[in-house]
């Protein structure tokens, strides 16, 4: 089984492009995407912070500042990662407040 790392470089390879990756933060990957040409590994913001809370014993407010300025701060000129913020749970209305018509009256 190939690791995350060497993953992303496969990728890369298969793609032709330079891929910038954390390999440090290779457990907090979800994926690659393309957008607009080029290709960005995605990490998820939520894994990273704790990962830093874990490897360095830091509380939230400290990974929080540590990611925002040496992670989410570096600047990359083409091919940099992005950085997933998951949506809340989402609750559908419930059918029955807003009636058959979805609250629509019609005249």
């Amino acid at each position: 089984m190939q690791d995350v790392q060497g993953w992303i470089e496969s990728v890369a390879d298969e793609v032709q492009e330079d891929l910038i990756s954390f390999p440090d933060l290779a457990n907090c990957v979800v994926g690659i995407i393309e957008h607009e040409g080029a290709h960005h590994v995605v990490y998820d913001r939520q894994k990273i912070i704790q990962h830093y809370m874990d490897t360095e014993g830091w509380d939230a407010d400290e990974a929080w500042e540590w990611f925002d300025f040496n992670v989410a701060g570096s600047r990359f000129s083409y091919g940099g990662p992005v950085f997933l913020t998951h949506a809340p749970p989402i609750v559908a209305p419930d059918a029955s407040d807003e009636g058959v018509d979805g609250g629509v009256s019609g005249g």
